[in-house]
C-alpha cells in the first residue's frame, strides 16, 4: 500500500502548504475571495460591514481576538444561512425533493450531511469562505441524498444530471481542510 500512502501524504502536504499560504495572506476569506480586513475600534455597536473595499470589523476598544473571531463567525453564519433557502428553492422543483429543515454548523470531517428520513440537511460553516459553486455542489449533493441515501450509481447519475461539474468541485474542495478559523 506504499503508493496509496505516498499519494495521500502528498495530498496532505499540499493541503498544509495551501493552508499556510492562505493564513499568510492578510485579510479574511468570503465566497472564495480574500478580502482586506479593517478593524475599527468604536463605542458603537459591534458589527461586520462587507463592501467592495473589503470587510470592516467594528469592535469596542480593547476587544480581544476571541471576541473578534466570534463576531466574524456570527456574520459568516448569518450570510450562509441567508443564502441557503434560495439554493434549496432552486433545486427542489428540479430534483423533486423537499428540504424540511437545514442548519449550519462547524464540522470537522464533512462539508455537509443529510438525514434523508426527516429531510434535514446540515451545511459546514466553512463553505461560506469558499467559492459559491462549491457551496452549490454540496447543497445538490446533500439534496441528492434525500432521493438516494448511498453513493451508488443512481446517486452518481443524479449528480451528473443536476451538477454536471460535481467531480471538478469535489476535487477543488479536497484542497481545503475542514478546520474553521474565521480570521485565518
Amino acid at each position: 500500500k506504499n503508493d496509496w500512502i505516498r499519494k495521500h501524504l502528498q495530498r496532505i502536504q499540499k493541503r498544509q502548504q495551501d493552508e499556510r499560504r492562505e493564513r499568510a495572506t492578510p485579510g479574511v476569506w468570503f465566497q472564495g475571495q480574500c478580502l482586506p480586513l479593517t478593524v475599527v475600534e468604536s463605542s458603537a455597536k459591534p458589527m461586520v460591514v462587507h463592501s467592495d473595499r473589503g470587510i470592516m470589523l467594528r469592535v469596542h476598544p480593547g476587544t480581544d481576538a476571541g471576541k473578534r473571531q466570534a463576531l466574524l463567525e456570527r456574520w459568516y453564519r448569518d450570510k450562509l444561512t441567508a443564502c441557503l433557502p434560495a439554493l434549496f428553492a432552486r433545486y427542489e422543483p428540479l430534483m423533486g425533493v423537499k428540504v424540511n429543515e437545514f442548519r449550519v454548523r462547524k464540522m470537522k470531517t464533512r462539508w455537509g450531511t443529510c438525514n434523508y428520513r426527516v429531510g434535514r440537511i446540515w451545511i459546514n460553516l466553512d463553505l461560506v469562505r469558499r467559492p459559491p459553486e462549491l457551496l452549490e455542489y454540496i447543497v445538490v449533493h446533500e439534496m441528492a441524498h434525500l432521493l438516494e441515501p448511498s453513493h451508488n450509481r443512481h446517486f452518481v447519475a443524479r449528480m451528473d444530471r443536476y451538477s454536471p461539474r460535481w467531480r471538478e468541485h469535489r476535487r477543488a474542495l479536497r484542497q481545503y481542510s475542514l478546520r474553521f478559523d474565521p480570521l485565518g
